[in-house]
């Protein structure tokens, strides 16, 4: 099955082996930008396959059942409240 670039997902694709940032942000409770930005600082584990970062499931199953900090959003405000422009 494909999906469409337009079509909304409600919950992360079980049927694949590779997770994308919109999968992990659905599994996580996330926006999609908070996964791409705790990919880049090395937060979050992920892979990156032919210049893609992608997530492995099991591996994110474990970094949330190891208490890995899922964000609040009192977290999310005040990441963006104390970012320095760049």
């Amino acid at each position: 099955m494909t999906e469409s670039l337009t079509e909304k997902r409600s919950a992360p694709r079980s049927d694949v082996q590779l997770w994308d940032s919109t999968d992990v942000a659905l599994y996580l409770g996330v926006s999609e930008s908070w996964v791409k930005h705790a990919a880049q600082r090395g937060e979050i584990p992920k892979r990156v396959i032919a210049r893609k970062v992608r997530f492995i499931p099991d591996q994110i199953r474990q970094w949330v059942e190891d208490g890995m900090p899922v964000p609040s959003a009192e977290s999310k405000v005040l990441a963006f409240r104390t970012r320095v422009p760049g």
